[in-house]
């Protein structure tokens, strides 16, 4: 499966957390669709927000595709 390296949040510096949860779920979808070699992906991941202000944290929508390599 194919996922790209990295995924950010633009409001904020998260890449390894967001990038986590977009392959987390990304994952999930591929098993459910077994019986694709490749499909489309729109996830929606929860951004952590500025670590000191837990308030600031908020969903963003990730769309991409996967393949079975």
């Amino acid at each position: 499966m194919l996922v790209p390296a990295a995924y950010r949040c633009p409001d904020h510096d998260n890449v390894t957390e967001v990038t986590a949860r977009v392959r987390e779920l990304v994952e999930l979808e591929r098993r459910v669709h077994a019986d694709l070699d490749a499909a489309e992906f729109h996830v929606s991941v929860m951004c952590p927000g500025r670590g000191a202000d837990p308030g600031t944290a908020h969903r963003r929508r990730y769309d991409g595709a996967w393949r079975v390599a």
